[in-house]
């Protein structure tokens, strides 16, 4: 369930390596992915190592059984012929290894590499103190990636794919029949692709002689490789998981994330359920981590209040936590190599959230306000 707490808020010399020592499984599956089983009940936050054994704050009831709920025999269907495809990430790599993003994006047409483990790659504990390492982090910054956490039915995940053909995109929900109806979405999409080649294919040839004539100069005239052509078909940017945003976040290489966009999350608006809320100290710990130190941003829309409230709560006492170890560690209240978050004006919502979906049309019509929030980090310099 998102409302982990294993971690203590780190401080600026540590958010790099602390969320390493988490006590984790040899191997995390997601929650609701396998279509032929009944899908298990959300794995509950673990401990650090050696920490005791105290009282968390575990999700309601009806949170449990909404994300255990089933997608229709169908929809399942879909799911399968969809991992077959290479859209849906089925498990996490193993604790101590992070995703290989350029393996992860391969489709089965382009992917000829016969060995299972490309699309991993392990860490070294001496990777993680030293911030000059490569390993587990993306060198090619044209590479954007957008990690979508609680996309619904995906219209907003995948009206941004279409509309930024360049970008990778990953989707993660635990809510099966919203995977499903994502994933119906792409391969109807592929479908209807398949189907204009067919009609292309079949559609009887010009006869007319003088264009004939034109089409075989020009092809004659023109170099051998010019008509090689690479199809992208639809969607082959997008990846879904389904399961544990957060656990997918640490999965995720260091520092190869450019936008981490969270839409509409359930706000637990009752007193005490604060704790079962996605965004917690150790979520920014791991946002921070995955997120491109140069261009990266932490987007958040939401129309309740509680939650833009606590939001910006978390994210204040994150730099206050920050500037007072900074502090200590040079004996002088300074905030020179602090990375501090920074709230700047949200891009335009048709950048990253050009969809209006069914949840915020609701809120709308009930009077509720979307709010809009754009986090960035900025490292303080030494004068």
């Amino acid at each position: 369930c998102y409302g982990h707490h294993q971690q203590a808020l780190c401080g600026p010399n540590e958010c790099e390596t602390s969320i390493m020592t988490i006590q984790q499984p040899a191997t995390t599956t997601d929650i609701n992915v396998n279509a032929n089983e009944q899908p298990d009940e959300p794995d509950e936050p673990n401990e650090p190592r050696g920490a005791a054994n105290t009282s968390v704050k575990t999700k309601p009831k009806w949170w449990k059984q909404k994300s255990r709920r089933r997608g229709t025999k169908s929809q399942r269907r879909v799911l399968n012929r969809m991992m077959e495809h290479g859209t849906v990430i089925p498990k996490l790599p193993p604790y101590g290894t992070f995703f290989d993003l350029d393996a992860l994006f391969l489709t089965p047409e382009t992917n000829t590499n016969t060995n299972t483990n490309t699309n991993t790659h392990s860490l070294d504990t001496d990777d993680l103190t030293d911030p000059s390492t490569t390993v587990g982090r993306t060198t090619d910054h044209k590479k954007n990636l957008t990690v979508e956490i609680g996309f619904g039915d995906g219209s907003n995940l995948l009206a941004c794919a279409q509309k930024y053909p360049e970008r990778r995109f990953i989707g993660v929900d635990v809510y099966q029949p919203g995977v499903c109806a994502a994933l119906s979405a792409i391969e109807t999409a592929l479908e209807d692709e398949d189907d204009a080649a067919i009609r292309e294919a079949e559609q009887p040839q010009q006869t007319d002689p003088s264009q004939r004539q034109a089409e075989t100069v020009t092809v004659s005239n023109s170099p051998p490789t010019a008509t090689a052509t690479k199809t992208v078909r639809a969607y082959q940017n997008v990846r879904i998981y389904g399961g544990d945003g957060i656990k997918l976040l640490r999965s995720l290489p260091s520092g190869s994330v450019s936008t981490v966009l969270i839409t509409f999350p359930d706000p637990f608006p009752n007193a005490g359920d604060e704790d079962c809320r996605i965004v917690q100290h150790e979520t920014l710990v791991d946002i921070e981590r995955v997120l491109n130190p140069k261009t990266g941003v932490f987007l958040l829309a939401t129309d309740a209040v509680c939650f833009d409230d606590w939001t910006r709560l978390l994210l204040n006492q994150s730099n206050s936590v920050k500037q007072l170890a900074n502090t200590c560690d040079k004996g002088a209240a300074t905030t020179d190599g602090c990375r501090l978050w920074e709230e700047v004006a949200p891009r335009s919502r048709d950048e990253w959230l050009p969809v209006v979906s069914k949840y915020e049309e609701k809120g709308i019509r009930e009077g509720r306000q979307t709010h809009l929030q754009c986090w960035k980090l900025c490292e303080r310099g030494t004068n």
